[in-house]
């Protein structure tokens, strides 16, 4: 389960475009880095993590995907499932 705190995406939003701003300092020092483009990917996915609606659309097209995965909680009894014969 996740927890956000209110106010949390709105945050690390902040500190993302903070950090963008910084992107062209590292040009000179790695001049092979796209790091405009590697902080915003970096955003983008992060932000991504704190969307809790696309999280359950996700976990449930996985559950549909994989019906056994979403009953057999293997993971939860602390062993890996038996190999078939």
């Amino acid at each position: 389960m996740k927890v956000q705190y209110p106010g949390a995406g709105e945050a690390l939003a902040a500190d993302l475009r903070t950090l963008e701003r910084f992107a062209s300092l590292l040009t000179p020092v790695v001049p092979a880095l796209d790091a405009r483009g590697l902080l915003r990917e970096l955003r983008d996915r992060m932000l991504d993590e704190l969307d809790h609606r696309a999280e359950a659309d996700r976990r449930r097209r996985f559950a549909a995907a994989f019906p056994a995965a979403a009953t057999d909680r293997w993971w939860y009894r602390g062993s890996w499932p038996r190999r078939p014969p």
